[in-house]
């Protein structure tokens, strides 16, 4: 089985009823496909893996970082340090997220919006 998991598949039936979001969870994240966070929603705890973001309906529009955490959108599927299109640190993005092929978060605070060097 490949490692990284589909954040579609996060977003699937098993997914679909309104997970509680935990509090303080650093490295955690909670997304929606909707924006202002509603529509389908999942949580995930923090972990090392790149999911892989969903397409059409299914991608996030909406996203959040716990407290004490962040993560990295990627152009590709892959989690690719030269494709980061920006860090997302809490309280997230509730509207208006430009689409993006994976995210990976971490515990820590970021360096804010990533920006490629020139």
């Amino acid at each position: 089985m490949r490692p990284p998991a589909i954040l579609a598949l996060l977003l699937s039936a098993t997914a679909l009823a309104r997970p509680k979001k935990p509090a303080g969870m650093p490295g955690g994240v909670y997304f929606c496909n909707q924006p202002k966070f509603r529509g389908e929603c999942a949580w995930r705890p923090q972990s090392n893996y790149c999911y892989i973001s969903g397409t059409g309906d299914e991608a996030p529009d909406s996203i959040g970082p716990d407290k004490g955490g962040y993560c990295i959108i990627y152009q590709d599927d892959k989690c690719g340090e030269e494709t980061k299109i920006r860090e997302i640190r809490y309280p997230g993005i509730e509207r208006w997220l430009e689409r993006f092929g994976s995210i990976q978060c971490f515990v820590g605070e970021g360096r804010g919006v990533w920006e490629p060097e020139s």
